[in-house]
């Protein structure tokens, strides 16, 4: 008696679960609101402006850890401040110490295989190629936009780029513009 009682609750337990799931699987279903398919990203001129012209914008600030051209993060503005002598980060102990970073900014020593650089390198041109990929996408979707919109939108993408290859060929001197 007790065996079948135990089969018969296994075999009740199996077909509950295999009906709550049979049920219950459109509660797994998502609809995801912060992903856009890339074709309903540029359907309108105003979603074509936010996300090939606004987007950029987000980058002026960095993209994360607060880096990037004001940002505090080993970014543009740290190599344009720390390495003159509008600012000094004296270290006192091993306060302010970093493996010698803010030391060797400001007595100009940092090298061609410093990660910073190289990561303020890559930051900078990273924003260079957004651009040229919403002036693409900008060109592509021309027939969403009247003249004006157009113009408008290519002037502020190319005014963006133009601020990063400034940014760019301040620090590093004479770089690829292509």
């Amino acid at each position: 008696m007790k065996k079948t009682y135990h089969i018969i609750m296994t075999i009740i337990g199996f077909v509950g679960i295999t009906i709550s799931t049979t049920l219950l699987s459109s509660c797994l279903d998502e609809n995801s609101k912060d992903k856009l398919l890339e074709y309903k990203a540029y359907n309108t001129a105003t979603n074509l402006y936010i996300n090939s012209v606004g987007n950029l914008y987000n980058y002026i600030g960095g993209n994360s850890n607060s880096q990037g051209i004001q940002g505090t993060y080993r970014g543009v503005y740290d190599y344009n401040t720390f390495t003159t002598d509008e600012a000094i980060l004296p270290t006192r102990g091993g306060d302010w110490y970093d493996g010698g970073f803010w030391q060797d900014l400001y007595m100009h020593k940092w090298t061609s295989t410093d990660k910073a650089l190289l990561d303020t390198w890559n930051y900078l041109y990273k924003v260079i190629g957004l651009c040229n990929h919403s002036l693409a996408e900008i060109e592509y979707n021309k027939n969403l936009l009247n003249d004006s919109e157009y113009n408008e939108y290519t002037a502020e993408v190319k005014g963006m780029r133009a601020m990063f290859y400034f940014y760019i060929m301040d620090m590093f001197g004479n770089v690829p513009l292509s």
